[in-house]
């Protein structure tokens, strides 16, 4: 699964540029929920032994492929360090978007590449690494902030919600069912309108869970996204792939 939110063409996603060409749904403003205060510590312990605990520690690397409607995606991903590659194609086009975690760079249809070291790119591009390799179970590797922001009720169901700040990256909150200790969604509120990716259909890969199902919006019908995977690799990709082509 890849996760980006990035509006209009992609901020940057993990599951996901094609499954990171998502914008998404609105977010209600969520009610507060009676419940035993918890730290965001303790909620995504929780999250990680649900999903399958030291199996998540033995992941070096992501290889997925999948679909976002007419246009095919492929997606490597680094759980190391951070490093991000994302391809899709359409109608026989096929345009790229990688990160290696210093510079950020796009190849279109026509082979030229843009590099970018702008600072709101590269923290987008951070925020879409960390959040596609769920990096919030691996707090060393990927430093971050973590602020528990309480119990929500949405729609019949009931989230422990923890906003994550990673050193350099755009923040986002991680909405976790408190029934299933599964991460049911990202959203990210810093753009103009929030948006939201709703993550669903988790099945088992190499010991643990992921969603297969990506929906994401900014309440938009009009750039709503849903996102399918159809096969997932783990195994480990060389540092060049993240590196932008020469």
């Amino acid at each position: 699964m890849v996760w980006s939110s990035e509006n209009g063409s992609t901020r940057v996603c993990r599951l996901f540029a094609p499954i990171l060409l998502l914008v998404m749904m609105t977010a209600l403003q969520p009610a507060k929920a009676a419940g035993t205060p918890k730290s965001a510590t303790e909620v995504l312990a929780a999250a990680k032994a649900a999903t399958g605990g030291a199996a998540w520690d033995r992941i070096s690397g992501w290889h997925e492929r999948g679909r976002h409607g007419e246009v095919a995606y492929e997606t490597l991903l680094d759980f190391r360090g951070y490093g991000t590659r994302f391809s899709s194609t359409n109608g026989g086009a096929t345009r790229v978007r990688g990160f290696n975690g210093a510079v950020a760079w796009d190849r279109g249809p026509d082979g030229k590449v843009v590099v970018s070291r702008d600072a709101a790119r590269l923290s987008d591009a951070r925020q879409s690494a960390y959040g596609s390799t769920f990096a919030f179970f691996f707090p060393q590797r990927f430093p971050a902030k973590f602020d528990y922001l309480g119990a929500h009720t949405q729609e019949g169901a009931t989230f422990d919600v923890v906003k994550v700040t990673p050193i350099g990256a755009t923040p986002m909150e991680i909405w976790i069912d408190r029934s299933t200790h599964l991460v049911a969604r990202f959203v990210d509120r810093s753009g103009p309108k929030p948006v939201t990716a709703i993550l669903s259909d988790y099945r088992s890969v190499g010991g643990i869970r992921q969603p297969f199902r990506i929906e994401v919006s900014d309440g938009d019908p009009a750039h709503s996204q849903t996102g399918e995977v159809e096969s997932v690799v783990l195994e480990p990709a060389a540092r060049r792939e993240f590196d932008p082509p020469l």
